[in-house]
């Protein structure tokens, strides 16, 4: 479906362009690099459940032995739902984003970063052909 919205927001001056991918491939491919497909989330309540039921989780573990391992999961499993969360505003996006499933656990150099207004945004750079 076309949305217009898109385009004013992402291509000024007529600047964009629209790309289609086979879903089902590009997944696959990217599943096989710790990445997965995940929807994100605009509704207020919805985002507030996501955020409590990660805090409610992790608090349980804090206490255990292993923290190193456990603040990795934490971290990764934080970056995985914040990734997700967008302001309502931009509900009529309908935006779906891969996610690294182990951002934390990517050698360093993998991971490069983009500006945006005023914030670094973390990415990591993936070579969409089958090998």
């Amino acid at each position: 479906e076309f949305r217009r919205v898109l385009f004013r927001s992402y291509c000024q001056k007529g600047s964009g362009i629209c790309i289609g991918f086979d879903t089902s491939k590009l997944n696959e491919i990217m599943i096989e690099k710790d990445f997965e497909l995940l929807d994100c989330k605009y509704v207020e309540k919805e985002k507030n459940e996501i955020i409590e039921s990660f805090i409610n989780r992790n608090a349980e573990k804090m206490d255990e032995k292993n923290c190193g391992e456990i603040r990795l999961n934490m971290m990764d499993e934080f970056f995985r739902i914040a990734s997700q969360l967008k302001h309502d505003k931009f509900y009529e996006e309908e935006e779906w984003r891969f996610i690294n499933t182990g951002l934390f656990r990517l050698p360093q150099k993998s991971v490069q970063f983009r500006v945006e207004k005023s914030m670094f945004i973390p990415y990591v750079r993936v070579e969409l052909s089958k090998k």
